[in-house]
């Protein structure tokens, strides 16, 4: 006879659809089909920027949104880069035409030619906070297999300048299997993100998921 682990993860599971049952009765139909957001508050101290979170994740069923994803790179070949789906640009190119970094809300680029960053580019980036960093995943050494996870579920995650992350894990129209299986990946991926800090400097203190115009539920910890 096997044993039944009260926090298996199929519990834990069950237990996220009950609220995402609970959710979707309290929702009003709106003209749109709203997201599901995550919030995570956390015990953190947000002036020292040597503990701010910045991880990634690859939510089984998407969020629902896609990614407008620019390559920096000049050592690859243009129309390589098209038939993924995404651009590609390089520094020079952007430095000339600040405007065209509006177009795409994730910059890609490898370790190699991320050494190449000047100040000009680190200005125009940071501005628009795109700048690639290898905690987000957005430096790599393998272009086209972090084009494809961007492309297909992965998405970052960051605290705001309140110690929170927030997240979209979906769309209300999902599968709530889908959403349960989706929160449980990313709330596991925060967890062990946090691990590496001492248990007294961070921690998570409530977690609440909520619609975007609907009541916020709290998610037992």
């Amino acid at each position: 006879m096997k044993k039944i682990f009260k926090n298996s993860k199929q519990n834990i599971l069950n237990d996220y659809i009950k609220i995402f049952n609970n959710l979707k009765e309290d929702n009003i139909k709106r003209n749109f089909i709203e997201s599901i957001d995550i919030s995570i508050v956390l015990n953190m101290d947000i002036k020292d920027i040597n503990k701010n979170i910045l991880g990634n994740v690859i939510l089984p069923h998407g969020n629902g949104k896609k990614y407008k994803i620019l390559v920096l790179d000049n050592n690859i070949d243009k129309n390589l880069v098209l038939s993924w789906g995404v651009n590609l640009s390089n520094i020079e190119n952007l430095i000339n035409n600040k405007n065209y970094i509006n177009n795409f809300n994730l910059i890609i680029t490898t370790v190699n030619y991320f050494n190449n960053f000047n100040s000009k580019i680190f200005n125009i980036l940071g501005s628009k906070n795109k700048i690639p960093d290898l905690k987000l995943g957005t430096i790599t050494n393998n272009l086209k297999d972090t084009v494809y996870d961007f492309l297909n579920g992965k998405v970052i995650y960051k605290n705001d300048k309140f110690g929170v992350i927030n997240l979209c894990i979906g769309k209300i129209n999902f599968d709530n299997y889908k959403l349960a299986d989706n929160l449980f990946v990313f709330l596991n991926s925060v967890k062990l993100y946090i691990s590496k800090f001492n248990r007294k400097l961070i921690f998570i203190k409530k977690i609440f998921v909520s619609s975007t115009m609907g009541k916020s539920y709290i998610i037992k910890i």
